[in-house]
C-alpha cells in the first residue's frame, strides 16, 4: 500500500494605505496531488481448523486447509489541481467610532484529474436517476467530469460603530460568503471505475471423521479449486454523480452590541447565522425502484424494477449510490455574555446560546459524547423528507467561569501569609440540553431494499417530559411503529427525539508558594464533577425499534455509578488521586493502590 499527498502554495499580499483607507489584494496559488496505491489482500487468507487430523497445527503442515479467500483487487489513483485564490479588501475608516470593512474574494477550485485517466462515473438524469457511464474520453467536460465553475466571487461587508462616541456601546455586525469543494472528487475517483473480478472465497463444510481416509480438497497447491480469477470487468463499485454538480458555499452573518455597565461588567447580546447552500449529499441507491407495497400479489422483482437496466450484478440489474449538490443547511442562534473582568481579584464569566441547526442528509458527526452518525439520504424521489434538525443541534447550552484570586492575605506575615497568601479558586459549570437523535427502523416497507423510517402515532409526543425520564424509559416508545406500506415513514432523519444533556462543574483550588524572586512551586486540588452529577452518554440510548430489549432504555435501563474525581498535584507531577471515574474510587500514593469506598447515586 503507498498512500502519499502533497500541497505546494504560492501566496502574496499587497497593503496601502491610502487617507482613510486601508486597502490590501493578494493571490493563493496551491498545487495538490494525491496518489494511492493499494492490492487489497494480494497474498490470500488460509484458515486451519484441525478438522483433518484433529490438530491445527497438523492441518497446516500438511497443507490441508479448511478455508482459503483472496482478493487481490488493485485500486490506484493519482490525482491533481491547481486551487487560485485572488482578494481585494479595504477597511474604510469613516469617522470616529465607525468603521466599515468591504471585501470580495474568487476562488477558481477546477475538479480533480487523474493522471491516466483511468476512472469514470454514471451520470444523472434531471430526475435523480442514474444514466450512462461517463469517463474522461466521453464527458462533455472532459478530464474532471463535472463542469469547472469560474463564478465563486464571494462578497463580504463589516462594520464597527460606536453610536454614543463615548466607547461604552459598540454594535458590530457582518456578512460574507465562503466557497469550498468536494476533497479529491470523492464521488467518483479511486474504486468507481470498471475494474476485473479478481476476488474468490471458498470453504469446506463437511467434517470428515478423524482416522477416515478423506481427500482434503483444499490444499496448498489448489486453494481455489473450480474457481477461475480474472474475467470480465465490472463495476463492484458503481457510484453516480449529478453532472452539474456545484461547489458548495455558505452565508454567515452575524449582529452584536456590546454594552459596559457598572461594577466593570460587560454584557454582549447578538444574532448568528449561518446558511450553506449545494452541500453534497450521498445516495445510497439512485437506482431505486418505485416504492411500492412489498405485499402486491404478482410484484415483479426488485431488480426488475430499477430503472436503469443497464449496470448489473451478474444478470440482474443492481442498486447504485450517488453524490449531488442538493444539500443545504441553516444554523440560528441567540448569544448572551456577561463578563466581569479583573476587580479585586475576581474575574467572572458566563454565556448562554439558544440555537436551532437544520440539514439535510449532508451533515457528519458525533453526538457529544461520542459516537459516530451516517448522513446518507433515503428517498432520492423526494430529497425534502430528509430535512430535519442537524446531527449537532443542541438548543440551549450554558457556561460559567469564575476565578478569584484570594486578597485577604495578601498584607499579612509571618505563618499567615505563608499558608494562606497566593490562593487562588476557580469553577466552570456547564449545563446544556441533549443532542438531537434519531429512532431506527431495519424493515423494508417500500420494496427498494432500504430500511425505512418509522411512522409516528398521531396524538403521541415522542419525548417523555424532562422530570419523567428513566434509564428504564427515556423517551416515550409507544410514540412509534414500523411504516405503513408503501411508505418510507413519517419520522424525521435527526432530532425526533432529545438525548441526555449535560450538566457539570469542575472547580479548582491553587497554592503558589514562592521561595525567593525566581523559585515557585504550585499545589493544586481539582474536583472534577463536584455536584456528584449523573450525565448519561447519549449513545447509551437504545434508538433501534426492532430491538425491543433495548428501545428507549439508557444504558440498558440499569443505574450507573456516579463518581467524584478528586486530584491533588505539585506542578505538573501527580501524587495523589481519589475517585477515578468509570472505576472503582482509589487512592494513589507512593505508587500504591488503596481501594476505597465509592458512592453511587
Amino acid at each position: 500500500r503507498n498512500r502519499s499527498n502533497s500541497a505546494h502554495s504560492v501566496n502574496d499580499s499587497l497593503s496601502l494605505q491610502l487617507g482613510k483607507h486601508f486597502l490590501a489584494g493578494g493571490v493563493q496559488l496551491t498545487f495538490k496531488n494525491d496518489t494511492f496505491d493499494q492490492i487489497r489482500d494480494p497474498r490470500g487468507n488460509f484458515g486451519f481448523t484441525g478438522q483433518w487430523t484433529g490438530s491445527a497445527l497438523a492441518d497446516f503442515l500438511l497443507g490441508y486447509m479448511q478455508a482459503a479467500s483472496i482478493n487481490p483487487t488493485h485500486t490506484y489513483t493519482n490525482i491533481r489541481t491547481l486551487w487560485q485564490g485572488y482578494f481585494v479588501q479595504d477597511n474604510w475608516h469613516v469617522r470616529n467610532g465607525l468603521t466599515i470593512s468591504l471585501g470580495l474574494r474568487w476562488d477558481h477550485m477546477p475538479p480533480w484529474v487523474q493522471n491516466n485517466d483511468q476512472y469514470a462515473a454514471i451520470a444523472t438524469l434531471p430526475n435523480g436517476i442514474a444514466g450512462s457511464l461517463l469517463t474522461p474520453q466521453t464527458s462533455q467536460y472532459g478530464r474532471g467530469l463535472i463542469p469547472p465553475h469560474f463564478y465563486d466571487f464571494a462578497p463580504r461587508i463589516g462594520f464597527n460603530w460606536q453610536p454614543f462616541g463615548a466607547g461604552k456601546t459598540v454594535v458590530r455586525g457582518g456578512y460574507g460568503w465562503y466557497f469550498t469543494t468536494d476533497i479529491a472528487n470523492q464521488p467518483f475517483t479511486w474504486a468507481e471505475g470498471a475494474q476485473a473480478q479478481s476476488g474468490a472465497s471458498i470453504s469446506t463444510s463437511n467434517q470428515p471423521t478423524i482416522g477416515i481416509k478423506t481427500t482434503p480438497s483444499l490444499t496448498f497447491s489448489n486453494p481455489f479449486p473450480g474457481v477461475t480469477l480474472g474475467g470480465a470487468p465490472t463495476y463492484p463499485f458503481a457510484n453516480a454523480v449529478d453532472p452539474n454538480l456545484q461547489d458548495a458555499y455558505t452565508q454567515q452573518w452575524n449582529l452584536t452590541t456590546e454594552q459596559q455597565l457598572p461594577a466593570k461588567l460587560i454584557a454582549t447580546l447578538g444574532y448568528v447565522g449561518a446558511k450553506s447552500t449545494h452541500n453534497y449529499t450521498y445516495y445510497p441507491d439512485v437506482n431505486m425502484p418505485v416504492p411500492v407495497d412489498p405485499s402486491t400479489p404478482g410484484l415483479a422483482s426488485l431488480a426488475s424494477r430499477r430503472p436503469n437496466q443497464t449496470f448489473k450484478s451478474g444478470t440482474s440489474a443492481r442498486s447504485i449510490a450517488g453524490d449531488f449538490s442538493n444539500g443545504s443547511a441553516t444554523y440560528h442562534s441567540l448569544q448572551a455574555k456577561l463578563e466581569r473582568r479583573v476587580g479585586r481579584g475576581l474575574t467572572v464569566l458566563g454565556s448562554y446560546t439558544w440555537s436551532h441547526a437544520i440539514s439535510g442528509p449532508s451533515d457528519i458527526g458525533g453526538y457529544v459524547g461520542g459516537g459516530t452518525f451516517n448522513p446518507t439520504g433515503l428517498n432520492i424521489y423526494n430529497p425534502r423528507s430528509d430535512r430535519s434538525s442537524a446531527i449537532f443541534d443542541l438548543r440551549h447550552r450554558f457556561v460559567a467561569t469564575a476565578i478569584w484570586d484570594i486578597p485577604f492575605f495578601a498584607h499579612t506575615t509571618g505563618w499567615k501569609k505563608a499558608a494562606f497568601d497566593g490562593l487562588q479558586a476557580s469553577t466552570i459549570v456547564v449545563a446544556q440540553t441533549g443532542p438531537a437523535g434519531s429512532v431506527f427502523n431495519s424493515a423494508d416497507t417500500t420494496g427498494t431494499g432500504l430500511a425505512s423510517r418509522p411512522d409516528i402515532i398521531p396524538g403521541q409526543s415522542p419525548n417523555t417530559p424532562a422530570g419523567g425520564r428513566t434509564n428504564a424509559q427515556w423517551f416515550n416508545t409507544a410514540a412509534f411503529r414500523t411504516a405503513a406500506a408503501g411508505t418510507f415513514g413519517n419520522a424525521p432523519r435527526v432530532g425526533v427525539v432529545t438525548l441526555p444533556g449535560i450538566l457539570n462543574d469542575d472547580s479548582s483550588f491553587v497554592k503558589a508558594i514562592k521561595f525567593g524572586e525566581k523559585r515557585n512551586l504550585q499545589l493544586r486540588a481539582d474536583i472534577f464533577n463536584l455536584f456528584l452529577r449523573y450525565n448519561a452518554n447519549p449513545n447509551a440510548v437504545g434508538l433501534s425499534l426492532n430491538n425491543t430489549s433495548t428501545f428507549g432504555k439508557l444504558g440498558g435501563g440499569t443505574s450507573d455509578v456516579v463518581s467524584r474525581v478528586i486530584q491533588l498535584s505539585k506542578t505538573n507531577l501527580l501524587f495523589w488521586q481519589s475517585g477515578v471515574a468509570s472505576t472503582p474510587d482509589c487512592i494513589f500514593l507512593g505508587g500504591g493502590l488503596i481501594p476505597v469506598l465509592r458512592r453511587r447515586d
